[in-house]
């Protein structure tokens, strides 16, 4: 098996009634090509990396009937955190190829995540969050991407809002100063400072320059580059480098468990950004918006520093 998709869900029903659709299609897309691939013997079947990510805008849309993926190059994994609303339901009814664990009491992460790469038998691994939106070409791009970096362990791609713009998640390793900057003054950028003194100024602008060189806007988002620390809402690894780590560091409830992840991947591999494709991310930044995830930020931040050494700068 070639791809093995890996997704959590608690009450993300209508997350996945978003994400689905163009999951199954980008899945589809890639056996259709390697298919056409194989019968034409030599024709390169649409995944040079130059196809268009088509439309993809994030809104919803009814389902009608159920959308059947079947298929021996991919499989699509999904564990239920105890939902209370209907999302098992949903995806046993219009998705029933999806591979379901439903959990008997809510657990981290990933500890989720740990479960369902027991189980994937796919040689790469799409971890990733059920509020994102994929292109058809997705999965073409990525394998093609992988098989030409071969020193790479895991791959990202670019990360977009609905309108398009950057998210910037591709990041050097976290310090002390970057997450608190980055977490309580999100909107610094904005800040214009018309009638502040030339130190407060210098200040801003230094401060805005740190946090570009954490987001990598420095070196920029066009070319392939090394990331230090990949977001985990699209991890595109080697199955077998991530299980030789054991996956996710279950310490971790939410949050760091990905930069904790690419830190162990470094260690054996390179971490890739792919500028070739891109998906779109609804995000709802829940730590940002309350005190509970602020406060499980935190603490997961104190475990990961640790775990790794204290960075203050």
């Amino acid at each position: 098996m070639l791809i093995s998709v890996l997704l959590v869900s608690h009450n993300n029903q209508k997350d996945l009634e978003i994400l689905l659709p163009s999951l199954v299609k980008a899945l589809n897309h890639l056996e259709q090509s390697l298919n056409f691939t194989f019968s034409a013997k030599g024709s390169n079947g649409n995944t040079d990396g130059k196809i268009s990510n088509g439309n993809i805008d994030g809104k919803e849309r009814k389902i009608s009937k159920p959308i059947c993926h079947n298929s021996s190059l991919s499989e699509i994994l999904l564990v239920d955190n105890c939902s209370s609303d209907s999302t098992v339901d949903f995806v046993q009814k219009h998705f029933p190829n999806v591979l379901i664990t439903k959990n008997r009491k809510k657990m981290g992460y990933g500890a989720n995540q740990n479960q369902n790469i027991a189980k994937a038998k796919g040689k790469f691994l799409l971890i990733m969050n059920p509020d994102m939106v994929l292109p058809p070409n997705l999965f073409n791009i990525m394998v093609k991407f992988m098989d030409d970096h071969k020193d790479a362990g895991i791959a990202t791609c670019k990360v977009c809002n609905l309108d398009g713009s950057s998210q910037y998640l591709n990041k050097r390793e976290p310090t002390i100063f970057d997450l608190f900057v980055r977490r309580f003054f999100p909107n610094i950028r904005k800040i214009y400072l018309s009638k502040s003194t030339n130190t407060i100024q210098e200040l801003h602008n230094t401060i805005v320059k740190r946090l570009d060189m954490y987001e990598m806007r420095d070196v920029g988002y066009d070319k392939v580059v090394d990331v230090p620390f990949v977001s985990g809402s699209f991890m595109f690894t080697r199955a077998s480098l991530i299980k030789e780590l054991n996956g996710f560091d279950e310490r971790f409830f939410m949050y760091f468990e990905d930069v904790d992840l690419c830190k162990r991947v470094r260690n054996k591999a390179r971490s890739l950004y792919c500028p070739d494709v891109s998906v779109i991310h609804r995000w709802d930044r829940a730590s940002h918006k309350s005190l509970k995830w602020t406060i499980v930020f935190i603490l997961s931040g104190l475990k990961y520093f640790h775990k790794w050494g204290f960075r203050f700068i």
